[in-house]
């Protein structure tokens, strides 16, 4: 399988990597972390940022399968940087209030708490968004506030991000090097389910950049 993402090839399996962006890549430098939440050490020089759907089927393959052996290889370790961003996609209907209540949780340190109960039981409805919320030990009222206001352009915020740099669909993931001061460089990017083989390659290569 193969993409070209800001002018840089990528092949899955086999992924090769430029050691720096090329110059088509430029116009998508850099990509914002932000107050995005994350996994791993911020002093990481590799970065993943995924752009991911609470809906998605795909997704919660990769939440629920490959997440855990990269969250212990890479990010426990301090090697790697994961970002999360969100992508819902108007396919999934509910896709984008999920989201937002993830943005919310977010808010309050809750999100990866919150992200584990959407993916164990997905989809799970709205009416049983604030059960969830209550039960990872988010505020109630600042919840529903953030619902009804921030939390949608937080959202919005990360689907404009993932548009600019062309995801159409989910999971997609982008391989970076950090910059400093919340920003990535970009260096490839692949779309799906992904094995964590094929992570584990691309990983070791970013690593191995002088």
């Amino acid at each position: 399988m193969r993409t070209v993402v800001a002018g840089v090839l990528v092949v899955v399996v086999g992924l090769t990597l430029a050691n720096q962006p090329s110059s088509a890549a430029q116009q998508f430098l850099p990509l914002s972390i932000g107050d995005s939440p994350t996994m791993g050490s911020k002093s990481a020089k590799v970065v993943l940022m995924e752009f991911s759907d609470l809906y998605c089927p795909y997704c919660r393959r990769h939440a629920t399968e490959t997440l855990p052996r990269l969250k212990r290889e890479y990010f426990d370790t301090g090697k790697v940087l994961y970002v999360f961003r969100n992508y819902p996609l108007d396919s999934h209907p509910g896709a984008m209030e999920a989201a937002t209540a993830g943005a919310c949780a977010a808010k309050e340190g809750k999100f990866w708490e919150l992200h584990a109960r959407f993916f164990s039981a997905q989809p799970v409805p709205a009416k049983d968004f604030e059960m969830h919320a209550r039960a990872v030990g988010v505020d109630l009222t600042k919840f529903r506030t953030c619902v009804a206001s921030q939390g949608k352009t937080d959202v919005a915020a990360d689907v404009n991000e993932g548009n600019r740099i062309g995801v159409t669909g989910t999971p997609a993931f982008v391989f970076g090097l950090s910059q400093g001061k919340g920003t990535l460089a970009p260096f490839a990017s692949v779309s799906g389910a992904v094995s964590y083989e094929a992570f584990k390659e691309a990983l070791d290569k970013m690593l191995a950049i002088r």
